[in-house]
């Protein structure tokens, strides 16, 4: 889907228009189509369907432009509500007032000044911790390499650390190069990333900026990391506490967020993360990760950048997709920018990736 907000220009830089990013074009089109079917009555029944998946694709377009949007999208939700409720019948509805509405942020967008989209001047390095793991776990470094090569416009250095001796099939040079940092805690696994990330980023010097990934992600569309924002996740303090039972991870989160009150929500949302190299570091030096249970690694560097105060920051859902079980590996529609999974959801994930992503990455012997 390609619409005038985006230019529609052959330069590498801009993309194409993401179902939940904010087009008051799209929204237009998808109000007015939804109005053209209401008004055919001989129709209503097998319309009714069609009309409710054009209001919610309207409103996706809507949730990310600002205060103003985002009310017209809750309007838009629930004139969708009540003619799926069947509380008022789709020809009754009356889509003008969102129609104007619309007709009025177009022409706002229209008589901004133009300014040439240009992309970033410096590259950020992509750094990568490996854990020791049993089994063959080399296809989800490949297909991140892969896809960081395909969509990250502004990547730089890749910088593999591993528990021991790299992949073999991983060839260093050509912008990558591996560094071997030991698991000294089996129990802890935030620990061992804590040490790795703290040695890619003293050697990824002097980048100004640095993205974290763990091999478990993918990006799956064009984006520059050096405008990625931070992204959060719903989970709070208050929430975890709520819970009668925690994993080890999770009694790591909260201590996290108990350490750092001033965060509402966490921030280990399984995503690429991009830091202020040097801020990262000081961050991570400042943390005692070992001492049980130890603190989640994003979060805890999120708490040290920004030591009085909460970071802007964008729902993680609205920039990735998560599969965590076989059937989200099997079903994910792999549309989103970032994506993230777990093993449960590898084995049916994984072949989907190299389709997505058929062509080696320079770093594959």
């Amino acid at each position: 889907m390609t619409c005038p907000c985006n230019g529609k220009t052959d330069a590498p830089h801009v993309h194409t228009t993401r179902p939940t990013e904010f087009c008051p074009f799209c929204a237009e089109k998808h109000v007015g189509t939804a109005d053209s079917l209401a008004r055919e009555y001989g129709y209503a029944a097998p319309n009714l369907g069609r009309i409710t998946g054009e209001l919610v694709a309207a409103a996706w377009h809507l949730i990310e432009g600002g205060k103003d949007a985002l009310a017209l999208a809750e309007k838009i939700r629930d004139l969708r509500h009540k003619i799926q409720h069947r509380e008022l019948q789709a020809g009754q509805a009356d889509f003008d007032p969102i129609l104007v509405e619309l007709d009025r942020m177009i022409r706002d967008f229209l008589s901004r000044p133009k300014v040439e989209a240009q992309p970033p001047a410096e590259k950020v390095p992509l750094l990568v911790p490996l854990a020791f793991r049993p089994g063959n776990r080399d296809d989800e470094l490949k297909i991140l390499l892969r896809s960081a090569h395909a969509n990250a416009r502004d990547l730089g250095e890749v910088i593999v650390a591993c528990s021991g001796p790299p992949p073999e099939w991983l060839r260093e040079g050509n912008g990558l190069r591996t560094i071997q940092v030991a698991d000294s805690d089996r129990h802890n696994k935030d620990a061992n990333i804590a040490r790795k990330l703290l040695a890619m980023l003293e050697l990824a010097a002097p980048a100004a900026k640095a993205c974290f990934s763990a091999d478990d992600n993918a990006f799956l569309q064009p984006v520059y990391l050096s405008e990625m924002p931070l992204l959060h996740t719903k989970r709070s303090l208050a929430k975890i506490r709520q819970k009668e039972s925690l994993s080890q991870w999770a009694v790591r989160l909260m201590a996290t967020l108990e350490a750092f009150p001033w965060l509402p929500f966490d921030f280990d949302a399984h995503v690429p993360v991009v830091f202020g190299r040097e801020a990262a570091a000081a961050a991570i030096r400042a943390t005692d990760f070992a001492s049980p249970p130890g603190k989640t690694i994003v979060t805890a560097i999120v708490g040290g950048i920004y030591p009085d105060r909460a970071p802007e920051s964008v729902l993680a859902a609205t920039w990735k997709e998560t599969a965590e079980s076989a059937i989200a590996g099997a079903m994910t529609p792999l549309a989103a920018r970032l994506l993230g999974y777990n093993d449960d959801a590898a084995k049916m994930l994984i072949p989907r990736l190299f389709k997505r992503f058929p062509s080696p990455s320079p770093w594959e012997k």
